[in-house]
């Protein structure tokens, strides 16, 4: 008989052979374009998906949404630098 203790080694069950489930953590991402300006709504539409083909030089705004935890983060930067926490 197998013997799955709490989840260690990919099991599912914990001690007492009751499924476990582990969820990810869920956060809020937000990225916002202020003072765009053009023609109509399709044009800036349309400008501010030409710049996100270039995503990864932005900043942006993460939340946790289970503690409200709240981080700036920049993906010009190396991994080891690119997290601040946000204290607003």
């Amino acid at each position: 008989m197998a013997n799955y203790l709490d989840g260690m080694e990919g099991g599912k069950h914990n001690s007492d052979n009751t499924e476990v489930s582990i969820s990810p953590k869920s956060f809020k991402v937000s990225l916002t374009f202020e003072g765009i300006t053009g023609k109509n709504p399709l044009e800036v539409a349309k400008m501010i998906a030409k710049w996100c083909e270039d995503a990864n030089t932005f900043t942006y705004d993460v939340v946790n949404e289970e503690t409200g935890e709240k981080f700036t983060v920049d993906l010009s930067e190396e991994d080891a630098d690119a997290v601040l926490s946000n204290k607003d």
